[in-house]
């Protein structure tokens, strides 16, 4: 579900291969548009996607559930490991090869980059009038097997996913008429890696910082679960400024297809480079992440030496092969051509490059983050994971980062001595760290064992059971429960089963088993000791929980005892900055401003030591939306600030930026830029859509809000026609969000027919609930139903009805609602509807009740401040002189300005307008009643022809006082 935020995430175990081999020809578009889907969200998100699919065939759905495995990790699974197997072309080029000037699909061809025995590459340009883009179009010498061209279209916009500033994107994909493959790539302008180098005669530090760019590149396609599988100098381009591209990322198992047989590099049509390619690539053995940490080491070996750790003799391939599966590769020392450079790579740097190129997949790096991790220490002068740890290696790394100050015998004598201090501590720390990887791996183990047995049940489940309401969710707590008692005698393996089901239940909408399973979770890490980070975090899934279920004051107990509990201190701030700011949020949401505007502002400071974006946006977004509906201007500033910095992050959750686009276009709407708004809100709701689906609680809310930013610009039929839309969809799929989601339409519904002026249209909106109960009243939106249906029953001319069921509303709502801005909705409807009724005693001392809570909270810069003063001096009115009520209203706006209190939408405008007229018409100054209802005429223009607003406006303009 949407509500829950990334940082309490798992990583991605599942697996994306296999499962297409019972699906019909027919189906093969539809299954790869759902991949492509899933593929986009989460691991935690993919089972509620699942879950929410509209009816789709048996077949389809098997499938998918297949896909959704997690039999294997990032290493071993890849999801390009089923494309169609591509073939010797069979028809013949024009003579000569593709010409300047050829149409390729769309593509016109402008001129050729670079031939190879695999094709050729060219500079191209759309040709159809879509998008302008130079591309670099890739012509493999190869055509499809029949009939699967779909398929490539699915994994290319998979691949289109990779966004990196250090991969060139491939754009798209293609056959043309003559049925050979075609690839647009981005056209990256610049040099190879090792021609950039050589030309320019870096040293060795800078070529390692250009290996540091290949790897962060690597490392994020990794965790995507692409792999290159085609690394090598020529693939890796570098721009005039220093800054590199990697080219292909993806594109050799498209070229390649399925087989990888031990012949594979000797085959006609081979799409890779044999030089670079890791020893199992040769056996012809699965691929994974580890073939490309191989081929980083490669060009690495090459970029510092000259020279390639394996080389060929007399052109003999089958040599080659045979030295690359069976051979260790040279010192790297001893390959280099001169004795300077031998000396700089003696060392850390033989020992790093002989790490990345071991035969045997599993005594490489991990990954390639790992291996740059060594060449960042080696660079800062710290000791490097690939050489043995002693006292006098880390004495002499201890040395070389201090040689400006290491300057005697006596200093090098204490610093043995310290050494040899501190062996034991030493070894004691290595065992511990084995022992925490070894309970790592035995959590990860059993989580995937919970899912692969969880959706294996959910892949053999009919139609019918799959579409009962929280199946799912049942499932899963039932086979944690069997998982439990599995490993009844490993609190490990435990703990991470109880963590991951902790998250997963919410993105399912079951909040009630989240809350059960979290404080599990909890209970067991203390009872076991764990560390106080996790405990942290566990106190936290405990809160949200809380908070998704409408309990906040629980929620605060629970946060406010873990801050107590453990104090701040370096190795568990990450996670305290996260409690401290969800305090924050809770506190504010109770009603506590002050209180939570220190404890955001002192989160807000401890998370610049922080360096995962996620942490500084979820504390940056928490202030923001702090000051959301209190003070306008600020909020945008702020929203915007966070919005912007995380936006700009690559490796960004992609939930997370659906929701600051969601609280962005919250902030523009508020200031009554609803057209800014927009286009931010049509980002929210693709990507919620796409990740939580469409029926989903933060789906609909975003979607709500987008309606209202179409109808607060006049476009009521069409804001009409998309929530009837959506109301007909969410009642065909009930689930856990139902309720909430359809108090969302009714509220955005009434909403936009209330600011269209169609009362008729108001009246037939069905009611949210016969009375009022505190769950409705704690909604999202409340406010905003209860306004509307309130106008609505006022223009019907049952005033005094609509302002008790108001009353209704308002005494169920606990005291932080009434405080909210979705209170002050509801108290502005009570006394609107008490001034319409006569009730104009009442309707002055709530709206003066009013102004003093705003005031107290800090909550003046907004709309509803300078509509409340509005209200307050037609109340005044009502009971004394008119002259001295409108002078009120002046002096008020003298005071104050309109920064931050603009009308935020056409019906706000025109019912500001009105309110004014009338004031002026009671203070006897009919000319400016005239003029103020003049102001708005064109907004009157678009109101529904029986607009009660039309009817007030003309009353006022011929001189009758309504």
């Amino acid at each position: 579900m949407a509500a829950m935020t990334a940082d309490l995430s798992p990583a991605s175990n599942l697996d994306h291969s296999g499962g297409f081999a019972d699906v019909s020809a027919a189906h093969w578009p539809e299954l790869s548009r759902l991949l492509d889907q899933a593929l986009e969200l989460p691991a935690p998100g993919r089972p509620a996607w699942l879950r929410a699919l509209p009816a789709v065939t048996d077949e389809v759905r098997a499938s998918l559930g297949r896909l959704l495995s997690v039999q294997r990790g990032v290493e071993t699974g890849d999801f390009l490991d089923r494309l169609p197997l591509l073939l010797p072309a069979t028809v013949p080029s024009a003579a000569g090869g593709p010409q300047s000037g050829e149409l390729v699909g769309p593509w016109r061809l402008l001129h050729e980059l670079g031939r190879g025995g695999m094709g050729s590459v060219w500079l191209a340009e759309r040709d159809d009038g879509q998008l302008k883009r130079q591309v670099a179009l890739k012509l493999p010498l190869m055509t499809w097997a029949p009939g699967l061209a779909e398929r490539l279209r699915g994994e290319r916009d998979i691949l289109a996913l990779l966004t990196h500033p250090h991969i060139a994107r491939l754009y798209d994909a293609g056959v043309d008429g003559q049925g050979r493959p075609w690839l647009a790539l981005e056209y990256v302008a610049g040099q190879a890696i090792d021609v950039f180098a050589r030309e320019r005669g870096i040293d060795v530090a800078a070529r390692l910082r250009l290996l540091l760019q290949v790897c962060e590149a690597v490392a994020y396609a990794h965790s995507r679960l692409v792999i290159h599988r085609d690394l090598k100098p020529g693939n890796i381009m570098v721009s005039h400024d220093g800054q590199v591209q990697l080219l292909d990322f993806g594109i050799a198992k498209l070229l390649q297809g399925e087989h990888t047989e031990a012949t594979a590099l000797t085959r006609a049509g081979r799409a890779l480079t044999p030089d670079y390619a890791s020893p199992e690539h040769v056996r012809g053995e699965p691929l994974g992440t580890a073939s490309d940490v191989y081929s980083l080491g490669v060009v690495a070996y090459e970029l510092l030496t000259g020279q390639r750790p394996h080389r060929r003799k007399r052109g003999d391939l089958a040599e080659l092969e045979r030295a690359i599966a069976s051979a260790d590769a040279a010192r790297a020392s001893d390959a280099a051509g001169n004795p300077g450079l031998k000396k700089r790579l003696r060392g850390d740097l033989d020992a790093i490059l002989h790490k990345a190129l071991q035969r045997d997949p599993a005594q490489r790096y991990a990954t390639a983050a790992a291996l740059a991790e060594d060449i960042e220490s080696h660079l800062a002068g710290h000791a490097v994971q690939a050489r043995p740890d002693s006292g006098a290696y880390r004495l002499r790394r201890f040395a070389y980062r201090h040689r400006l100050v290491v300057g005697g015998v006596a200093f090098v004598i204490a610093a043995l001595s310290v050494g040899l201090g501190t062996a034991l501590w030493q070894t004691q720390q290595a065992r511990e760290n084995e022992r925490q990887a070894r309970q790592a791996i035995d959590r990860e183990d059993a989580v995937k064992d919970l899912y692969v047995e969880t959706l294996s049940t959910v892949a053999g489940w009919d139609a019918k059971t799959f579409a009962q309401t929280g199946s799912v969710s049942r499932l899963l707590q039932a086979t944690l429960a069997d998982f439990e008692q599995r490993y009844k005698d490993s609190p490990e393996r435990r703990l991470g089963l109880l963590e991951t089901t902790s998250v997963q239940l919410p993105f399912m909408g079951d909040y009630e088993g989240s809350l059960a399973v979290s404080k599990r979770y909890q209970a067991l890490l203390r009872q076991t000791g764990a560390d106080t980070s996790r405990q942290l975090r566990a106190a936290l899934a405990v809160a949200r929980a809380l908070s998704n279920l409408a309990r906040p004051e629980e929620a605060e107990v629970v946060l406010s005892e873990a801050l107590k509990e453990w104090p701040a201190s370096a190795e568990r701030l990450r996670n305290r900055v996260l409690v401290q700011a969800e305090l924050g949020h809770v506190v504010g949401l109770l009603g506590r401003r002050p209180a939570a505007a220190t404890l955001l502002a002192e989160a807000e400071i401890d998370a610049r030591a922080v360096p995962v974006a996620s942490v500084r946006w979820n504390v940056q977004s928490k202030q923001a939306r702090f000051y959301l509906g209190h003070d306008d201007t600020t909020a945008l500033a702020l929203v915007q600030r966070a919005h912007d910095a995380y936006t700009r992050e690559p490796d960004a959750f992609e939930a997370e930026v659906g929701y600051s686009f969601h609280f962005l276009g919250q902030a523009l709407m508020n200031l009554g830029r609803n057209a800014e708004a927009e286009n931010e809100l049509q980002q929210c709701v693709r990507r919620h859509d796409t990740m939580f689906g469409a029926v989903d609680r933060d789906s609909v809310a975003a979607f709500g809000r987008l309606a209202a930013a179409m109808g607060a610009q006049g476009r009521f039929a069409e804001a009409r026609e998309r929530l009837a839309e959506r109301w007909v969809e969410v009642q065909a799929r009930p689930g856990v969000d139902t309720v909430r989601a359809s108090a969302t339409l009714l509220a955005r519904r009434l909403e936009n027919e209330v600011a269209y002026g169609d009362a008729q249209a108001a009246g037939q909106v069905p009611p949210l609930a016969e009375a009022a109960s505190r769950a409705l009243a704690s909604l999202p939106n409340i406010g905003i139903y209860v306004r509307s249906r309130t106008r609505a029953l006022v223009w019907a001319g049952r005033a005094a009805p609509a302002a008790e069921q108001a009353r209704l509303w308002w005494t169920a709502m606990p005291d932080y609602v009434q405080a909210s801005p979705e209170g002050r909705e509801v108290a502005l409807a009570i006394a609107e509807a008490e001034l319409a009724a006569g009730q104009a005693s009442a309707a002055s001392a709530r709206i003066d009740a009013l102004l003093q809570q705003m005031q107290r909270g800090s909550s003046t810069g907004t709309w509803h401040d300078r509509e409340a003063q509005e209200w307050a001096a037609l109340a005044q009115a009502a009971q004394g002189p008119a002259a001295a009520a409108w002078a009120r209203l002046q002096a008020y706006e003298h005071s104050q300005g309109a920064s931050g209190r603009v009308p935020p939408t056409q019906a706000d405008r025109i019912d500001s307008a009105l309110r004014r007229a009338r004031l002026q018409r009671a203070a006897g100054r009919p000319d400016e009643a005239a003029e103020t209802v003049a102001s708005v005429r064109a907004d009157l223009a678009l109101q529904h022809p029986a607009s009660p607003r039309r009817a007030a406006a003309a009353e006022l303009e011929a001189g009758r006082q309504r």
